[in-house]
C-alpha cells in the first residue's frame, strides 16, 4: 500500500526505538499492517496514534490505562468516569507544579539571606500547609 511507513521510518518520525514500537504492538496499543520482507509496516495514522501515547505516557499514564483511553467509546461510561477522576488528579497535579514552579522563579531572585527567611516564600508554603490540611480533612 502507498504511503505506509515501514518500522524504521517511524523511529525516524517519532524518536522512538523499534522495540518500542514493537511493544506497543504486542500490547494492543498500535497495530502494524503487514510487513516488508522482515520490517514491519504502518498506516500514516500510527504517528498521531504515537504522539497520543507519549503524551499520555508523560502525564502518568499506565499501558493500561492508556490501551482503555484509546479504546474509549460513547458508551462506556464506566470508563468515562475513570478518565474522567484522572483529569481531576491531573488538574491536582499541574496546580502542584505551577506552585513549585513560582516558588523556584521567585528563588532565583530572593534577596532574602535564606530562602525560607523570605515573606514572599514563606506566604507560599503557609498556604501550601493550609491546603495539605484542607485536603487530608
Amino acid at each position: 500500500m502507498v504511503g505506509e511507513l515501514d518500522i524504521g521510518e517511524v523511529h525516524d518520525l517519532t524518536g522512538l526505538q523499534p522495540s518500542a514500537l514493537r511493544y506497543y504492538e504486542k500490547r494492543g496499543l498500535i497495530a502494524s499492517s503487514g510487513r516488508n520482507g522482515l520490517r514491519r509496516r504502518y498506516h500514516p495514522d500510527v504517528i498521531s496514534r504515537l504522539a497520543v501515547i507519549r503524551t499520555a505516557q508523560a502525564a502518568g499514564f499506565t499501558l493500561t490505562e492508556i490501551a482503555d483511553l484509546l479504546e474509549a467509546t460513547p458508551s462506556d461510561a464506566e470508563l468515562r468516569q475513570r478518565l474522567a477522576t484522572k483529569a481531576d488528579a491531573l488538574d491536582h497535579q499541574i496546580l502542584v507544579l505551577a506552585t513549585m514552579r513560582d516558588r523556584l522563579r521567585h528563588a532565583v531572585k530572593c534577596q532574602s539571606p535564606r530562602l525560607i527567611d523570605c515573606p514572599h516564600f514563606q506566604r507560599h508554603i503557609d498556604a501550601s500547609v493550609t491546603a495539605q490540611r484542607a485536603e487530608g480533612a
